[in-house]
């Protein structure tokens, strides 16, 4: 239960080193808050207490809280790798330079592993080639990725840098989604491709109306996939 100790995985992203840079510098600012805001999409859920010391074993059942994301729990920095500390995303290699990002959900269902991994490479894709080349940055991160993902009533808002407070589908719509619709009207797409984008903005329209409990949301988000599923044993 301790978030530490959570099951999740490793994701990498090959990128190429001449677009993704810009004066110099990694275009990781861009994709940042992309990566704190996907777990209300791809949050694997799970339950998880802030500190084992303070509590017994059963005290710390008793304590334990359900949250949409246990990895975003254990996340301590935004950006770097090494050391103990849980990072959200790094940049690695040199002539195959990659994302990756720390904090992967350990994800089970299939449908939301293809998901999770197939938007994350467009808004990758989208950032290289400048389709995605500023975005509003979040003000402190990692509170705002921890409240993200403790909040599974649905009430996802965030504090941007420049003072405004804005809903954080909106952000995910306006900021990610219609750069990746613009991609695609420019490059190749397979099935998969045609398949992931479309279930995505679905999710996303579904979720913008509160539709938690629609068959087609539950089926793909797994937090909410676990969580109904727990409410339904108990009745």
């Amino acid at each position: 239960m301790k978030p530490e100790f959570t099951r999740g995985t490793h994701e990498n992203y090959s990128v190429d080193v001449r677009k993704f840079k810009k004066e110099g510098e990694f275009k990781k600012d861009c994709l940042i808050p992309f990566l704190l805001l996907k777990p209300l999409f791809f949050g694997a859920g799970g339950y998880v207490s802030e500190s084992m010391s303070a509590f017994s074993l059963k005290e710390m059942m008793e304590n334990a809280m359900y949250v949409v994301s246990p990895r975003a729990m254990a996340t301590k920095r935004i950006y770097g790798g090494g050391g103990r500390e849980h990072s959200l995303v790094s940049i690695k290699g040199i002539s195959n330079l990659r994302v990756h990002v720390d904090s992967g959900e350990g994800l089970r269902s299939e449908v939301a592993r293809l998901l999770n991994n197939a938007i994350t490479s467009y808004v990758i894709q989208a950032i290289e080639s400048d389709r995605i080349d500023q975005v509003e940055e979040i003000e402190n991160p990692i509170r705002t990725l921890g409240a993200i993902s403790r909040d599974v009533e649905g009430d996802w808002k965030i504090r941007l840098e420049n003072g405004e407070r804005t809903n954080a589908l909106d952000y995910l719509n306006s900021t990610y989604i219609a750069a990746i619709e613009d991609l695609f009207e420019e490059r190749e797409q397979s099935s998969w491709d045609v398949y992931a984008l479309r279930t995505f903005k679905e999710l996303y329209e579904k979720l913008d109306q509160g539709l938690f409990e629609d068959q087609f949301v539950f089926g793909k988000i797994e937090w909410l996939m676990k969580i109904l599923g727990r409410n339904v044993k108990k009745n």
